[in-house]
């Protein structure tokens, strides 16, 4: 697998390594030099896909897409289902409540304050957990099929079940579970999310 790539391969200078290199390094120590590996790393505004080999990076791409995207597609659905007009810290504040909700294992629904496009007055509706993981889930299942096109195009990416590569998943996007589950029903591989997902490897 990736016999090709890794034998054309242009390893890159180490100032020029994309982040994806320090989350494998983090999460692997040095396995990383013995280890043929798949990194992505959805972070603010870019999603990194790199493959890993002998500690470096082999081929790696990079989707225009990340968290300030899913804050966009959260503003845009509460305009259209629900006329409600709101601000970034409010998206912030509602990803933030849903992902300690969902490592807490509790019940997730919330009260999201805005205006109302047509009346121009202040009012509020309460999301449910199915509500707003329906709405995540539409947005990763976007990313995860902009990921596979790019790790078949870009990275010459080929399942082969006799010598699987390892995928791990980064970045803060990957603290919803949605991220992974998306991927994994795209890719129809195992991800595994690194255990410090947030933490930038400098």
């Amino acid at each position: 697998l990736f016999t090709q790539a890794l034998r054309s391969a242009h390893f890159l200078p180490l100032e020029q390594q994309p982040a994806v290199l320090g989350d494998a390094w983090m999460e692997l120590g040095e396995k990383v030099r013995t280890t043929t590996l798949i990194m992505i790393r959805m972070g603010a505004t870019q999603t990194q896909v790199a493959l890993i080999a002998t500690g470096s990076v082999v081929q790696s791409a990079t989707i225009n897409c990340g968290g300030a995207d899913l804050d966009l597609a959260c503003i845009h659905y509460l305009r259209q289902a629900h006329q409600l007009s709101v601000s970034a810290p409010s998206i912030v504040a509602l990803k933030e409540s849903y992902t300690k909700a969902q490592y807490a294992k509790s019940v997730f629904s919330t009260v999201v304050r805005g205006k109302h496009t047509s009346r121009s007055e202040i009012t509020s509706v309460t999301l449910t957990e199915k509500e707003v993981s329906a709405l995540y889930r539409h947005f990763f299942d976007e990313l995860a099929m902009a990921i596979t096109t790019t790790l078949v195009q870009e990275i010459s990416y080929v399942k082969n079940s006799s010598t699987p590569i390892p995928i791990y998943l980064s970045g803060g996007l990957s603290l919803f579970s949605e991220s992974a589950q998306s991927l994994s029903n795209c890719i129809r591989e195992k991800i595994q999310v690194v255990s410090r997902p947030t933490v930038a490897a400098v």
